[in-house]
């Protein structure tokens, strides 16, 4: 790509607008994830897929089911002819109703914080088992957390788990053979997650992109963080048909960035934030900002 040349100019910021209803993923959106990830679980040879999280690490979870665990730890349970099992702690288990799935909740008061009641739940083992894993279940059994490894990392990545142990061990102890399957939702080119459907973007961004201008020179200045997503014909005709209103605001954000920045964007390219490549390097004075000529 050519270099081109950068200007600091006065310039406002337009006021793109705000969603006045927060969008809402539905019922069937999330039915198909679970699908789908039942249907790869099974391609992979898993008898069972579980997908824990916790309050850093819960994506995955929330991708499948809409709740997240906030401060304590999740477990979700899928395994065939059974409806997905989640397991919440004392605070989350009534919290879990958030999600529009059919789940059968079991109160898993270890993934509760201290201090807190801890010994009502019945074993680790016996939920599993209960919950078809191990045993007739089938002993092969997936863990997805937030992150796989590869072969650069171990020799057998897939036996390495970023699950806590005591998760892993009591798997291993009902004589089950634990893989990481966080390749199932995370693999950049496959994976569950790689491509968002129209409702997952129309509930926020889908990459990041970092606009780092250079200097020449030993002095370095501010930067942009920003949200994009990126969106065949198909895509972009489904979400302008289902959510107009989002989509004429990414439309003003297209033109402001053409017209007053300089920077042009193919038509794949959709920016989601309200401050699109917007640069105002000092911190004193916001209404100049830098633009390509």
């Amino acid at each position: 790509m050519p270099d081109r040349r950068v200007e600091l100019a006065e310039m406002a910021l337009p006021e793109f607008g705000l969603p006045g209803v927060a969008p809402v993923i539905p019922a069937a959106t999330y039915e198909a994830r679970v699908a789908a990830a039942r249907r790869r679980a099974e391609e992979a040879g898993y008898d069972a897929l579980l997908v824990y999280a916790d309050r850093e690490h819960f994506a995955n979870l929330a991708y499948l089911t809409g709740f997240d665990p906030r401060f304590e730890e999740a477990l979700l349970i899928l395994t065939p002819g059974r409806a997905p099992v989640l397991l919440a702690g004392n605070e989350n288990a009534a919290y879990t109703a958030i999600s529009l799935l059919r789940l059968d909740v079991v109160l898993y008061q270890t993934f509760s914080l201290l201090g807190q009641p801890r010994s009502t739940s019945a074993p680790l083992a016996t939920i599993l088992r209960d919950a078809g894993v191990g045993g007739a279940g089938g002993p092969r059994v997936g863990i997805a957390g937030w992150k796989y490894f590869i072969p650069a990392e171990a020799e057998e990545p897939d036996l390495w788990s970023e699950a806590p142990a005591y998760l892993v061990d009591t798997l291993r102890g009902l004589g089950c053979e634990v893989r990481n399957a966080g390749c199932l939702f995370m693999e950049p080119e496959h994976g569950l997650r790689a491509v968002s459907d129209v409702d997952q973007l129309c509930s926020g961004m889908a990459l990041q992109v970092d606009i780092i201008p250079t200097t020449g020179t030993p002095y370095f200045t501010t930067n942009i963080e920003d949200g994009i997503a990126l969106a065949d014909a198909s895509l972009r005709e489904e979400f302008e048909r289902m959510y107009p209103d989002a989509w004429a605001r990414i439309q003003q954000r297209r033109a402001f960035m053409r017209d007053a920045l300089g920077v042009r964007l193919k038509p794949e390219v959709l920016p989601f934030s309200n401050i699109p490549a917007y640069l105002p390097p000092f911190w004193l004075s916001p209404g100049k900002a830098m633009r390509a000529v």
